[in-house]
């Protein structure tokens, strides 16, 4: 089960990479910022080849912007190379909906989020702010069956990790 935690609103729907500097990398952590925002992949067995990242398991990764925690999803186990050939290609919907394909926990920021719960069952947690949900399938819940349905959105940022040169193993 992945879980997401915003610290601050997130719209997943309009999520763009944005390119930056491995000022990090080991075998279990990378950490790319362009010096304002920084992004953390944690994980395990990751290995290098010409600059690109050919192995490994992302288990988390968390954004930061100006110090300050944005988001963060763990409980993953996702090829490393994929994950960055999704980051890489600025498909982010694709990487989404692998990682947040079961049932997940969401515990949103108290702004205005846009999220998508994919696959599974999930349970979000709003904390009061309002809140954008989309899911595969609607679920109606028998005491809002007059109302209207709910959408819910996040906000997240990649990084892109290609190309990047100096990176030995």
């Amino acid at each position: 089960m992945a879980y997401l935690t915003a610290y601050s609103p997130l719209d997943m729907l309009n999520m763009q990479t944005w390119p930056g500097y491995v000022t990090s990398h080991t075998s279990t952590n990378i950490t790319v910022t362009d010096y304002y925002k920084t992004a953390y992949y944690s994980g395990s067995g990751f290995t290098y080849s010409g600059g690109e990242i050919v192995g490994g398991t992302l288990t988390q990764f968390s954004q930061s912007v100006g110090g300050s925690p944005q988001w963060l999803v763990g409980g993953l186990s996702i090829s490393m190379p994929l994950a960055s050939a999704y980051v890489t290609s600025n498909d982010l919907q694709a990487l989404f909906s692998i990682a947040l394909s079961g049932n997940d926990s969401f515990d949103l920021s108290n702004g205005r989020d846009i999220v998508s719960g994919y696959a599974g069952n999930d349970i979000i947690n709003g904390r009061g702010g309002s809140m954008i949900l989309s899911w595969a399938a609607m679920v109606m819940i028998p005491s809002m069956a007059a109302q209207a349905p709910i959408f819910c959105t996040v906000k997240m940022e990649m990084t892109i990790f290609s190309a990047i040169s100096g990176m030995t193993h």
